[in-house]
């Protein structure tokens, strides 16, 4: 279990987890000693086990969290050595690093809600600098204390905590900002057949009551990123002024749903299964090339090899 070649073999997302989870209560105690941290642990998690269990499961939990130590400073040595790293791993080099220099006047930071440990840290270290700004995104409708003047939205549970230790940029009491729960909405409910029904419906939608000349104050919000690319299409191109429309982009959008990944998986197949060693050219099977690859190929940048399949898919297509 110590051997580090064996830890590698986990996926990127498993070892990626290795600090946040598993290693949660090393990361935590590595100051302590040894033993003490996990005879502390080991205690309490053999508390949930009942006396009817299997031994040997206690056993072999304990062999492994015995080595946890070892195979989680080994694989953080392996790492280092390679010049690579983890997410968690590049975050606690730059907390527990003093010699970090911050060489910018002004850090912001804007939209954070559960800060993890390492985060803070950075954020109080650049906070006692003076060059931290917070940006905190909440609604007074979360912040509403009880009697014993705790937060009763488990929601604004974090917000009001790192308010405190790193005071938001603008102020709290602004009900431009941070008092809309309470104000009255003006919700319509539009029933449509299909997702792209709902996105051709974007573009009168936004003539409406100048949502369009609103510019900033009008969002769009997609519950499936898929749709974002029939959404734009249904963007109107001009205002009623004659002004090109300006749109910001914030989502995401899944590499595996653009056409890049088609035509990619389409060389791959083509590399691996379309040679041709009798007409020593690439002869894919017809069939396989979907429409949209139709008028990509350009003759002034074939290869011989290129013309020849060029001229076997034209014979085919005629």
């Amino acid at each position: 279990i110590t051997d580090v070649a064996k830890v590698t073999e986990l996926k990127v997302g498993e070892v990626a987890t290795l600090e946040s989870e598993m290693g949660t209560c090393i990361v935590k105690k590595l100051e302590l000693d040894e033993g003490a941290w996990a005879n502390k642990d080991n205690e309490a998690f053999f508390s949930n086990f009942t006396d009817d269990q299997d031994s040997k499961l206690k056993q072999r939990f304990m062999q492994l969290w015995s080595n946890m130590r070892n195979i989680y400073d080994d694989f953080r040595s392996s790492l280092k050595s390679q010049g690579v790293a983890y997410e968690g791993m590049l975050y606690r080099e730059v907390a527990e690093n003093s010699n970090v220099v911050y060489e910018y006047d002004a850090y912001v930071f804007v939209g954070f809600n559960v800060l993890q440990a390492v985060e803070q840290e950075v954020f109080a270290r650049i906070k006692d600098m003076g060059k931290a700004y917070f940006y905190w995104d909440f609604d007074k409708y979360y912040m509403s204390q009880g009697n014993n003047n705790q937060i009763t939205n488990e929601a604004g549970f974090y917000i009001n905590k790192h308010l405190a230790d790193f005071p938001n940029a603008f102020s709290n009491q602004d009900p431009y900002l941070y008092d809309n729960m309470s104000k009255d909405k003006d919700v319509t409910y539009i029933s449509a057949n299909t997702e792209n029904a709902q996105a051709k419906y974007v573009s009168s939608w936004l003539q409406e009551n100048n949502r369009l000349e609103d510019g900033r104050k009008t969002a769009i919000v997609l519950c499936d990123e898929k749709l974002l690319p029939s959404v734009i299409h249904c963007i109107p191109e001009t205002k009623a002024d004659g002004q090109t429309s300006k749109v910001n982009i914030t989502t995401g959008y899944p590499l595996v749903l653009s056409p890049v990944t088609s035509f990619v998986g389409l060389l791959m197949e083509m590399h691996l299964n379309g040679r041709s060693s009798k007409h020593n050219a690439f002869i894919p099977s017809w069939g396989s090339w979907p429409p949209w690859t139709d008028g990509l190929w350009c003759s002034d940048s074939l290869t011989a090899s290129d013309n020849c399949l060029l001229k076997v898919i034209e014979a085919q297509s005629a």
